[in-house]
């Protein structure tokens, strides 16, 4: 296992920044993954794998790999959600 910074697929923009959670190691940058945030079920979607883990912060593991996005675009859409003041969530929404 190692550890990943996810950027949680949500519209609000108080939590539009990256989480650490656990993934297997074949999970790469672009997989979309549902997490539990806070007290709900959610999508994230990975943007670093191999981070360091905050201190005093315990690491809750990723349910399940959804699907995976191309790793150019999900560079896109945080380029787009910072330019414009947005989310990633929005930047990715189809």
């Amino acid at each position: 296992m190692t550890l990943a910074s996810v950027y949680p697929l949500v519209s609000s923009r108080a939590v539009a920044r990256p989480f650490t959670y656990e993934v297997a190691n074949e999970v790469g940058k672009g997989a979309v993954v549902a997490i539990r945030f806070g007290r709900r079920a959610a999508r994230g979607v990975v943007v670093e794998t191999d981070v360091a883990a905050p201190p005093g912060i315990v690491i809750a593991p990723v349910e399940r790999v959804l699907y995976v996005l191309p790793p150019a675009l999900v560079d896109l859409a945080l380029w787009l959600a910072d330019y414009y003041g947005s989310t990633p969530a929005r930047a990715l929404e189809p």
